[in-house]
């Protein structure tokens, strides 16, 4: 199954406070299908009263290409933006891993290496939300298309890591902080289809640690032809 997102207004709540430790290393990965050429959001831990902070996984239009961007509180950016082009309305599967100044953004288990810094903390974190970008400015970089099997570290991901989840395994590798595998949805005995209700069809959290997902403004369900292989669950 998946998640399917219109680019209009719907997104997936799951938490209000830092997941993704940014003083350490951290990873990202999930398959996705975009239905445009736009800016996509496919995860972030933002401040809602501050412009552009947060650290932010993406999509971004001309393309679209990986890309990754953050602003600190004292308003120090970085955008990390890969050439690879992802095709519109086809499965691929993106990771991003950053260990040190070390980043590699991945498109279906292919690497591309970039060295930058991450301005440092202090990062005050408001939400975290799929699907959508928040600030003091409004929404934006509304996700149209799919999302399946999403989850996030705060570790490296090795390559050899990345090549197994893009080779479409489904089951956990060890220490994911956040898993949403988008198979299981409360109170959906039936999901192909179905509009899923916020504060009722939450997403289940594969990780264990307890960061459900809300499905906000009709995020609907899917069945999916994404690569899987192996262990479901």
């Amino acid at each position: 199954m998946a998640i399917d997102l219109e680019g209009v207004d719907e997104y997936v709540l799951v938490g209000t406070t830092a997941l993704i430790d940014v003083a350490g290393d951290f990873s990202a990965a999930t398959w996705i299908r975009p239905d445009t050429d736009a800016h996509h959001s496919w995860f972030n831990q933002s401040r809602l009263t501050v412009s552009d902070a947060g650290i932010f996984f993406q999509l971004l239009n001309a393309g679209p290409v990986v890309r990754f961007f953050a602003r600190n509180d004292a308003a120090a950016t970085l955008a990390v933006l890969g050439t690879t082009t992802v095709s519109i309305g086809a499965w691929h599967h993106i990771a991003i891993t950053r260990a040190g100044t070390s980043w590699v953004l991945y498109v279906d288990g292919v690497a591309e290496p970039f060295t930058a810094t991450l301005p440092a903390a202090p990062y005050t974190i408001t939400t975290r939300r799929i699907g959508v970008e928040s600030s003091n400015s409004g929404n934006f970089g509304w996700l149209n298309g799919q999302l399946e099997d999403e989850r996030v570290y705060n570790r490296l991901l090795s390559a050899e890591e990345v090549a197994i989840l893009a080779a479409g395994y489904r089951g956990p590798l060890g220490g994911e902080v956040g898993w949403w595998s988008c198979q299981n949805f409360r109170g959906v005995a039936h999901p192909d289809g179905a509009t899923l209700t916020a504060a009722t069809h939450y997403l289940r959290d594969e990780s264990g640690n307890g960061n459900t997902g809300d499905p906000i403004n009709g995020v609907i369900a899917r069945a999916s032809d994404a690569p899987r292989m192996g262990v479901t669950f």
